[in-house]
């Protein structure tokens, strides 16, 4: 799995990633999304395939789409990855939502280390920096991290173990984390010690090869009525159903016919609507004919009823006057 747009926000030192993922479409159609018989849900998370809860439901390879279903302390169900948490699984945007630690370094008024979180990173130890509402001066900094990172390493560190700023600010943070989720506050100073975790996203792709290579391999898993898409940062490939089908496309039948004639379309109140594989048509509606020029379901004219037969001879009319005199008058 590889990071994707991320932020680095230093305390300070920590890391923001931006938000990359998109509301599903609304659909009340059940769609299948894990193997027949596996389990598709822990607690209220959704697991897709290629992830998996247990033996023989997930895809196993280079990356692992393993997902522990444990409970956490208060006996709820959680889902995690490794040792974080998963909070959101996306199939349209191949991206996975955890909670990743807070890495903290704590002093007490004795300068000594009360250590909470630490994470492995390697960061300038002259990247000092915030003013008042922004992480961008003294105290707080943030950097971007380019697309296609798949290792970072973040420490929390302090010059002179927060000697002279304990009274307000007694520890130092490194973290990654969502940029929609993050807006600095100088509150932050003292009360970040309390979010062991925080929001992130992960790219996550099957396979090492793009799909030029995988396309024609046995272990190739893009279901029917899909495609596959190179990722734009990284290695390996995505699966997408093909426009008119929705789904999970690493499942064999996953991409499913959308009907479009029971959800949104662009059928006017003078059509109806056909629905096909992929697509759908609007026919005009008994009554209406489709009208070539305006492109138009246009109503029917009534048929005019035939003349009566011709003889084939010319009529003329002929108007008399006649006066008291002896003279006739004949116009014609």
């Amino acid at each position: 799995m590889g990071f994707h747009r991320m932020l680095v926000q230093l305390t300070w030192a920590g890391v923001i990633l931006s938000d990359m993922a998109a509301p599903a479409t609304a659909t009340a159609t059940a769609f299948p999304s894990a193997l027949p018989d596996c389990p598709d849900k822990c607690g209220e998370i959704q697991i897709p395939y290629p992830f998996g809860l247990t033996e023989g439901c997930y895809l196993k390879g280079i990356t692992s789409f393993f997902i522990n279903c444990t409970l956490n302390s208060r006996g709820e169900p959680l889902p995690l990855t490794g040792n974080v948490t998963v909070t959101n699984i996306s199939i349209i945007q191949g991206q996975i939502d955890i909670l990743m630690y807070n890495a903290m370094d704590c002093y007490n008024e004795l300068e000594r280390s009360t250590l909470l979180h630490r994470l492995p990173i390697q960061m300038s130890k002259h990247k000092q920096c915030s003013q008042r509402e922004k992480c961008s001066g003294i105290g707080c900094c943030q950097m971007q991290i380019p697309g296609g990172l798949k290792n970072i390493t973040l420490e929390a560190y302090s010059f002179k173990k927060h000697s002279f700023v304990f009274d307000f600010n007694p520890c130092s943070y490194a973290f990654i984390i969502r940029e929609d989720k993050f807006k600095f506050s100088p509150a932050y100073l003292t009360t970040l010690q309390n979010n062991i975790t925080l929001p992130m996203v992960l790219d996550w792709t099957i396979g090492s090869e793009k799909c030029d290579l995988s396309g024609n391999k046995s272990n190739y898993i893009c279901g029917e009525n899909s495609e596959c898409v190179n990722p734009m940062y990284g290695s390996g490939y995505r699966c997408e159903c093909k426009y008119g089908y929705r789904g999970n496309p690493y499942l064999k039948y996953g991409c499913q016919d959308i009907d479009e004639c029971k959800e949104h379309n662009n059928c006017t109140n003078k059509q109806r609507c056909v629905n096909k594989p992929g697509s759908y048509d609007c026919l005009c509606k008994k009554g209406y004919h489709m009208d070539k020029l305006e492109r138009e379901c246009v109503r029917d004219q009534p048929a005019i009823p035939p003349s009566s037969p011709s003889t084939g001879q010319s009529s003329l009319a002929i108007y008399l006057a006649v006066d008291t005199n002896t003279n006739t008058n004949v116009n014609c």
